[in-house]
């Protein structure tokens, strides 16, 4: 049986879960781009509390259901590949404090637009999703400050909230085509 996901699919492929009962693309969150141009601008204290407390704000709203994020995203036909190591990798680094590639070279590495695939129903039973679940939980709060107790931890909270929520790096990726969801649903049933 597959799950059906919904909510805004953002430019590297990951969805915010919504109450929406469609997928709807978006350019990007806009508190997310600004927060992301002003960590690499260098035009605020990164770590005075301003600009943490905005931070965590952001990162806050954006996992509000951290459970229901990461079951979004294991069941998104957009999220495969590169894009998909991604997430399991930043799930490792909350855990550890590593990962496999540094945050900044992920975003090189990404597609922009991905479209639809069948990989994501090899996944359901993600060892390392499992593993975060236990030893990390799913409380947002409990989430967020793992991964900023790390060593540069606040920088690669806010890169990695821009890599699954900010806007396009490519402007000639945009997709502007609409999803037909019965469509896309068809060919994965």
């Amino acid at each position: 049986m597959t799950s059906r996901v919904s909510g805004d699919l953002y430019p590297r492929g990951f969805i915010a879960p919504s109450d929406r009962m469609d997928i709807s693309r978006v350019s990007g969150s806009a508190d997310v781009n600004t927060l992301y141009t002003a960590l690499i601008e260098g035009t605020v204290d990164r770590n005075g509390w301003t600009f943490q407390k905005r931070a965590l704000r952001v990162a806050m709203g954006c996992f509000s259901n951290f459970a229901l994020f990461l079951n979004t995203q294991k069941n998104n036909p957009f999220l495969y590949g590169y894009n998909y190591e991604f997430l399991l990798d930043t799930l490792k680094y909350i855990q550890t404090g590593r990962r496999r590639v540094s945050v900044q070279n992920w975003l090189a590495l990404l597609t922009e637009n991905p479209k639809p695939s069948n990989d994501y129903r090899e996944r359901n039973a993600s060892k390392e999703i499992r593993e975060f679940y236990q030893k990390v939980g799913t409380a947002p709060s409990k989430v967020v400050s793992e991964w900023i107790s790390h060593p540069e931890g606040l920088n690669d909270l806010v890169i990695s909230l821009y890599i699954m929520f900010g806007e396009w790096r490519n402007p000639k990726a945009k997709g502007d085509d609409p999803i037909d969801l019965r469509a896309l649903y068809a060919k994965f049933v």
